[in-house]
């Protein structure tokens, strides 16, 4: 059982909060909550609470993943310097890279990305032949780029990404991923229920030739799009003032806005494998693979994902990766209601642990000395989609109710315990049904 008494969460104050003084509300509310607390700029401790939304979020890309056949890896963050010098890239990107030396002045850096360090892995595949393809690799891990950090999670130094790489024999069948990979994230994205924009990018920093990015809109967004009102396109605003228009339809009833990118699809073709000569057998000649790179922010999607929806004093969470799907509010103990129907808390938490898509994410707040209102707002403002009080009306012996609130549609019944367990059921199933 998870206990909020238990739960490490170093917040200033769980009851008040504090003026928003970083500019962004996933950063302001992570912090005064005690959800995570920084390091250095761009660095951050996760903490329990948060961990959990970091869990959840990974173990949902890996299902997606997984469904197109994708297998799981895991790629040296430490690197040598010289691959990003073979490919081209080092000049590019040397400002952002961390880089040091090791005991034989050997100059390595820490992976701001893997297309180089991944290529190389599989130039050692020299034996894979026609029936092996195509090869889909993904890992999820930490990432270092030594930019300007900013906004918590949308901009850090230190950051945890999905990346998948994949590998084909030739354009047309690498061109058929590509479509299959982001038919994958329109369901991804589409399953996390956050109203999302798809946008087709520039590929030629990656050395491609076709790139989507996708976006959640939000004020602080560092991407400038534009969304036509006559096609309902949107569309990268390449233009800092003046008229614009729309590619797709030409017209120019654009509305400018702003987007944070969570997820990006590039088809990269055969620049990278070229240089590294990363060859398949076709019969027994080697051929150049046909790549493609596939990345999704974990933390920044959790950090967008709380900048759209939250509001400057409640966090809210998609319900998917929310860190606790249900929190358990008991009586207090100076009530009533506490002798009286205190037992119903292993009942209710017991039945809903035991149904598979709630089963550890039931948070209980067995601060008693703490009154039920006090812990109903502080459910509130950690965002906890679902919280269950039994309070006065759960003592009655004839009929006893059970207050459940829905935090995110901000409403609230009364319901007999069978009642409650069918409600709690019944939404969770309509929250995480895929299409």
């Amino acid at each position: 059982m998870h206990r909020v008494s238990k739960i490490f969460h170093p917040a200033d104050s769980m009851l008040q909060k504090t003026k928003n003084t970083f500019g962004s509300k996933n950063q302001s509310l992570l912090i005064d909550y005690g959800l995570m607390k920084p390091l250095d700029k761009g660095t951050y401790y996760y903490l329990p609470i948060l961990q959990r939304s970091i869990n959840k979020t990974s173990a949902l890309i890996k299902r997606f993943m997984h469904k197109i056949d994708a297998q799981e890896i895991t790629i040296p963050n430490l690197t040598a310097t010289e691959f990003w010098k073979k490919s081209g890239r080092y000049d590019d990107y040397q400002s952002e890279l961390f880089q040091l030396k090791d005991r034989n002045d050997k100059m390595l850096l820490l992976g701001p990305t893997f297309e180089e360090v991944i290529t190389h892995m599989m130039k050692f595949g020299q034996n894979i032949g026609e029936k092996q393809m195509p090869i889909r690799l993904y890992q999820i891990g930490n990432k270092f780029r030594d930019e300007n950090a900013r906004y918590g999670l949308l901009r850090c130094r230190e950051f945890l990404m999905k990346d998948l790489y994949t590998f084909d024999m030739d354009k047309e069948s690498s061109t058929q991923t590509y479509e299959e990979v982001n038919e994958i994230y329109d369901k991804f994205f589409k399953f996390l229920g956050i109203p999302f924009k798809k946008v087709e990018a520039d590929a030629q920093q990656m050395g491609g030739n076709l790139s989507h990015e996708y976006h959640y809109l939000t004020p602080i967004g560092e991407q400038k799009l534009q969304e036509c009102s006559v096609c309902n396109e949107t569309s990268v605003n390449s233009t800092e003032t003046g008229d614009s228009e729309c590619p797709k339809c030409k017209s120019n009833r654009v509305e400018k806005c702003s987007g944070i990118e969570v997820g990006h699809t590039f088809l990269l073709g055969d620049t990278y494998t070229k240089r590294q000569k990363a060859h398949y057998l076709k019969g027994n000649k080697p051929v150049p693979m046909q790549m493609g790179c596939y990345g999704i922010g974990v933390t920044r999607l959790i950090g967008a994902a709380i900048e759209k929806l939250s509001t400057d004093s409640h966090l809210r969470w998609p319900f998917p990766i929310a860190p606790f799907s249900v929190c358990i509010v008991p009586p207090e103990k100076r009530s009533k209601a506490f002798n009286a129907a205190s037992h119903y808390l292993d009942e209710i938490h017991n039945q809903l642990n035991s149904i598979p898509t709630l089963h550890d994410s039931i948070l209980v707040d067995d601060r008693i000395r703490v009154t039920v209102g006090d812990r109903f707002r502080d459910a509130r403002r950690l965002g906890i989609p679902l919280v269950v009080i039994i309070g006065k009306k759960a003592s009655e012996p004839e009929n006893p109710q059970f207050e459940l609130h829905f935090i995110q549609e901000e409403k609230e019944c009364y319901l007999s315990f069978n009642d409650l367990i069918a409600e709690i059921t019944k939404y969770t199933q309509e929250k995480l049904k895929e299409d």
